[in-house]
């Protein structure tokens, strides 16, 4: 087994800022910026320094033990965590107009390996210089590029050349007897030699235009993480041991947490946690005065620090074998949390080969291993299976736990009818799975590109001796059906709620006081809105257009429900039954207004239009439209999901409407009264915009049942509550986009005829009404606490 790579690195960025580079610097530090950017949150524990050529001033540490030598170079920052500082130290760097001064890129090399061996001497750091230039000027020495070349590899030093306007020709070597050097350009003869200097030092290091290490960069990633062992233990197979080591293979990546700053600084926030006695808020209680409990229904069962040590479970580290069972008895719907890899201990050969003979013999018979693993002493045991995996020379096994008992949940459901369909229905469902096939589209893919590379570059006549090349490209196109590069691959598939967090933290830390930018466009093609253009399911989605509008036509939506039908109960509305848009209006208007299931299996864009546009997610429930709301109320349809006794702030507009609905006595009164009272309850917890699109839902259902029911005055008497309340506090936004912009106003009489409004008057009725002193929904103050500076 090879050594593990570095965890940190420590590198060098030298940014050529000569005459030479005039036209180019601004995308050279471009790129200088998005390196250092890539530290910032993948790799925050490596170390960066900045090296300016071509300067009119020269600042290293050997150019003051040799003036004659490495002059124009400017160590700008010294090779450390890199900071804020770091960015505006490249976003200063000017072009030297001097055309007189230049600079030797090998003595630039130089410079930047010593400032590396000044910060990490001999440490454990991988080491990489980028030298960001056009190689335009002389260099002086040539004769000690060998020695600079096994310097590099003795240090362990990877070179990256991101060249500047460089030529396409990359596979001439440079060593070459063949080249004439006397016809080359300066320009040209250094970029030969950094071609050869790349190659001599191995495959991390090579020579990339600048235009892909523009697209490179701006590429999503994930952040580095180290490969350290989750934990050592030994493996007991009967009486034999072999020491291994688990390594973390799949975990769910979490979103950081934010922590918490000084307002005015960056002073990190302490916290001071206390502890009273309830019934003596004034008095703190120390350590002493304090026992742990334990919750045994409704009593506290007291225990202290002896009894905690012997409720402990005693256990030894390790991890035994319990027996092997075939693979396929392994459901995979049990295996708990992510997956981790079991290998040997480095070095131990012996135990190596016996755990390769172990991982080769359950490969071979199927079988997987059964085993109680204890990560460390004491630690509580888990079962766990081992999956043996045997890639040429590479003998692993992958851990996954698997639950006791007590982990499993039971469910009993109810037996599904009528599920076996038609055999149209049977044809039409197994025609759109196999044309949503990502194995077999992936491969027709590939097959038709290779059947155009063929087209487009026909093989000679038969006459003509080139066997070779008909066979070749034959061979590419049987290559090319046997499946490319895979869709939905897990290592180009990114996490988007984490790719944007990073992408907004990184906006935030640019630039303070813009807004924070959207989703990254990188994210929406592999992650996110698969119908969109350019995503890598578009095609697959397009393709399969007819299948799934043939599914559609087959199976409809169900037609609602007449009142009643259920056995004289109001029909109800469930969560996933107004999700598919089912049972709440006629199929037929869903359809016309490009909404629900049915449309997207026509169109392939969730909540796409009939224009093919995608609607943007939002983070809350969809909004109730006037529509919903009407033919709700005309099909008395129950919109929640029960019967509801109260209006809740949760769901105010279907419990709003399930209440009035209600068979029985009028509930219209209490029903109104209680969203009055859920609407300004939202308005009083709201952070924010949170809840003012459920407020505004439920001011336009209320309208809809005070015209239906005649009551034009409950709404209008409210209207005028909710702007004096809302106008001149913290909510004047709402009011104006949520209610004026909305179209929300009073009832007038052409809508009621009990109302007391015109319409002339309905649409200047807060017009000359002033706005109350204070907000009504405001609380008064509360008297001082002393839990108020309590966590």
């Amino acid at each position: 087994m090879s050594a593990a790579p570095p965890a940190r690195e420590a590198s060098v960025v030298i940014v050529d800022t000569s005459h030479h580079m005039r036209d180019h610097l601004s995308v050279a530090k471009n790129v200088c910026a998005s390196l250092i950017q890539q530290k910032f949150v993948f790799a925050p524990r490596d170390l960066v320094g900045v090296v300016a050529g071509g300067t009119a001033a020269t600042v290293n540490r050997l150019n003051t033990a040799a003036p004659a030598e490495y002059q124009n170079l400017t160590v700008t920052r010294p090779v450390m965590s890199p900071n804020a500082d770091y960015l505006k130290a490249i976003d200063a760097l000017t072009c030297n107009p001097d055309t007189s001064v230049s600079f030797d890129v090998l003595d630039a090399i130089v410079v930047a390996v010593d400032a590396i061996h000044e910060a990490v001497a001999d440490k454990k750091y991988g080491r990489r210089i980028f030298l960001v230039s056009s190689c335009a000027g002389a260099v002086k020495r040539k004769e000690q590029l060998a020695a600079i070349i096994d310097g590099l590899k003795a240090r362990g030093v990877a070179l990256v050349v991101i060249g500047v306007d460089f030529d396409d020709d990359e596979d001439e070597d440079a060593a070459s007897a063949n080249i004439d050097w006397a016809k080359l350009t300066m320009k040209q003869q250094n970029e030969k030699v950094l071609h050869f200097m790349c190659a001599q030092l191995g495959q991390e290091s090579l020579v990339v235009a600048v235009h892909d290490a523009v697209s490179a960069l701006g590429a999503l990633r994930k952040k580095h993480l180290a490969q350290r062992a989750y934990c050592k233990c030994v493996l007991d197979i009967g009486d034999i041991r072999i020491p291994v080591a688990l390594f973390v293979k799949a975990l769910k990546q979490s979103i950081p947490s934010f922590g918490k700053l000084v307002a005015k600084g960056d002073e990190p926030v302490v916290y001071d946690r206390r502890y009273f006695s309830v019934r003596k808020p004034d008095v703190e209680l120390d350590a002493s005065e304090r026992v742990k409990a334990y919750r045994y229904g409704r009593s506290a069962i007291p225990v202290n620090d002896v009894d905690v040590a012997q409720m402990k479970f005693k256990s030894e580290r390790g991890m035994s074998a319990l027996g092997f069972v075939p693979a396929e008895q392994i459901p995979l719907h049990i295996l708990q949390g992510g997956s981790k890899m079991l290998t040997p201990v480095h070095g131990d050969t012996i135990g190596a080969g016996a755990f390769g003979a172990f991982v080769i013999a359950m490969h071979e018979l199927k079988r997987a291993m059964i085993v109680r693993f204890v990560r460390c002493t004491n630690a509580n045991p888990v079962l766990g299976v081992c999956f043996p995996s045997s890639k040429g020379d590479k003998q692993v096994m992958y851990y996954a736990n698997i639950p006791f008992a007590e982990d499993l949940r039971h469910y009993t459901f109810r037996k599904l009818d009528n599920v076996h369909g038609t055999p149209d229905e049977k044809k039409a469902i197994a025609d759109l799975v196999d044309a949503m096939d990502l194995d077999k589209f992936e491969r027709r893919q590939a097959a038709a590109a290779a059947g155009a590379d063929l087209a487009a570059h026909p093989s000679p006549s038969p006459a003509a001796p080139t066997g070779a090349t008909v066979s070749s490209s034959a061979g590419t196109a049987e290559s090319a059906a046997a499946g490319g590069a895979k869709l939905l691959s897990i290592k180009e598939t990114f996490d988007p709620a984490l790719q944007h967090y990073y992408a907004a933290v990184r906006e935030r830390y640019l630039r303070p006081d813009a807004p924070v930018a959207g989703m990254p466009p990188q994210v929406a093609k592999t992650s996110t809105n698969w119908g969109a253009p350019g995503s890598v399911l578009e095609p697959l989605l397009s393709s399969s257009a007819p299948q799934r509008k043939r599914v559609r036509d087959l199976l409809p939506p169900p037609a609602p429900k007449a009142d009643g039908a259920a056995a004289g109960k109001g029909s109800k509305t469930y969560w996933f039954q107004k999700a598919g848009e089912v049972a709440i209006e006629d199929p037929a208007v869903k359809a016309a207004r490009g909404e629900g299931a049915a449309h997207y299996l026509a169109s392939g864009t969730p909540g796409a239009t009939t224009t093919g546009a995608a609607t943007p997610a939002t983070p809350h429930t969809p909004s109730t439209t006037a529509a919903d709301v009407e033919d709700a109320l005309r099909v008395g349809v129950d919109l929640s999901t029960g019967a509801a006794m109260h209006v809740t702030t949760v769901d105010p507009v279907n419990t709003f409407l399930a209440l009035v609905n209600r068979k029985g006595e009028d509930h219209v009164a209490r029903a109104l009264h209680e969203l009055q009272e859920a609407i300004l309850q939202l308005l009083k917890v709201t952070v924010g915009p949170q809840y003012y699109p459920r407020c505004q839902d439920a001011l336009r259902a209320m309208r809809q049942v005070c015209v239906r029911e005649g009551e034009p005055g409950a709404f209008n008497s409210f209207l005028l509550h909710l702007m004096l309340t809302t106008k001149a506090g913290a909510h004047a936004s709402f009011w104006t986009e949520n209610v004026v912009n909305a179209g929300i106003r009073a009832i007038p009489k052409s809508e009621c005829p009990e109302s007391d409004l015109t319409d002339d008057a309905a649409r200047t009725f807060f017009d000359d009404r002033a706005p109350a002193p204070r907000a009504i929904i405001d609380d008064p103050a509360d008297e001082p606490s002393i839990f108020d500076d309590l966590e």
